[in-house]
């Protein structure tokens, strides 16, 4: 289990980030917490495939990248003509 936390904690962006304030600030955290962050974001970078789920009910649509997949799926279908 400590390999996972390992792995997971380094798979969330650093506390030094520049906009780091705003994006705790999105994700409703008062202030940087390692295991929080990995929680909201499933430790699922943007360039890769590999996530933790926390819940059966959890697909790969609700990590921050299947999230961001949707977003820009709507946002294409928007500007289509």
């Amino acid at each position: 289990m400590v390999d996972v936390v390992v792995w997971a904690k380094k798979r969330i962006f650093p506390k030094n980030r520049m906009d780091c304030k705003g994006i705790l600030k999105m994700m409703g955290l008062p202030d940087y917490n390692a295991w929080e962050i990995v929680k909201r974001t499933n430790a699922c970078r943007m360039e890769d495939p590999y996530w933790l789920r926390f819940s059966e009910e959890e697909t790969f649509a609700d990590t921050t990248r299947g999230r961001s997949r949707k977003i820009m799926s709507e946002n294409q279908e928007s500007t289509s003509w």
